[in-house]
């Protein structure tokens, strides 16, 4: 059972990875096109589906904490999540055009994404683990 100072902790990091994600957006419009004026309404409700986007991902990394599921069910699960809450605000909030094209590529851009911060997590929790081991294999001699 997670208790409620964790769902907090989690709840955090969720929004701290939506305001990364704002900021990267605004950035990229920023570049894209100079001259753009948004209405403080569009703004808002992107901010906001980025904070939930943060905000899944906050939360729903506790499903990796689940010991009674296969840790590629957990992903899929994840990544699926993931993926009808991105389109689905992305429809909502006429991120992009709804065509096939575009959302193949959105789609291929969103799971090539997931794929690198999986892998890095992955990579960095197996060297924390080595790390682990090592520390526990040192103090018992």
């Amino acid at each position: 059972m997670i208790k409620l100072g964790e769902v907090s902790r989690r709840l955090m990091i969720g929004l701290g990875w939506g305001a990364i994600f704002i900021y990267i957006n605004l950035i990229l419009n920023l570049i894209g096109n100079r001259e753009a004026t948004v209405s403080i309404e569009a703004l808002l409700l992107d901010i906001s589906g980025l904070l939930l986007i943060g905000i899944y991902f906050g939360l729903a990394q506790s499903i990796f904490y689940i010991d009674r599921i296969q840790p590629l069910t957990k992903t899929l699960i994840h990544l699926c999540g993931a993926l009808i809450l991105n389109f689905t605000l992305a429809y909502f909030l006429k991120w992009y055009a709804f065509e096939f094209s575009v959302i193949l590529s959105n789609f291929i851009f969103f799971v090539s994404v997931y794929c690198f911060f999986w892998f890095s997590f992955t990579i960095y929790n197996k060297k924390l683990v080595k790390e682990l081991n090592r520390q526990l294999k040192k103090s018992d001699t």
